[in-house]
């Protein structure tokens, strides 16, 4: 039960996170744009260019590693029934380390 854990609270932090930066990046960045004195359409039609464009870039990262830690599972499942404490450890690094790294991605973005 704790390998499961383990591998289900690095997706669920990561996706946390990413869906509330893009919620202060909007706040901040509109904000930000207002008080530099831009127009408000100008704002807009960038921040639709930053949310069509580059938004779906960073969204790749995350797909692929939350897809890996969701296919995880059943090999975890398999590995702890048998019994084999390093194919466990094993199975729960690389989609940490993957979440690790787009969650670093969202983040820097």
């Amino acid at each position: 039960m704790s390998a499961l854990i383990l591998t289900i609270i690095p997706v669920l932090l990561s996706t946390t996170v990413y869906n509330i930066s893009s919620i202060i990046d909007q706040g901040i960045y509109k904000n930000l744009a207002l008080a530099q004195g831009h127009d408000a359409t100008l704002i807009s039609e960038s921040w639709g260019v930053f949310t069509g464009q580059y938004k779906v870039l960073i969204n790749v990262p995350l797909a692929i590693a939350s897809a890996m830690a969701a296919s995880t599972v059943p090999s975890l499942t398999a590995a702890f029934n048998s019994g084999d404490k390093e194919l466990v450890k094993n199975r729960l690094i690389w989609p940490i380390v993957l979440l690790w790294l787009s969650h670093s991605l969202a983040v820097l973005e």
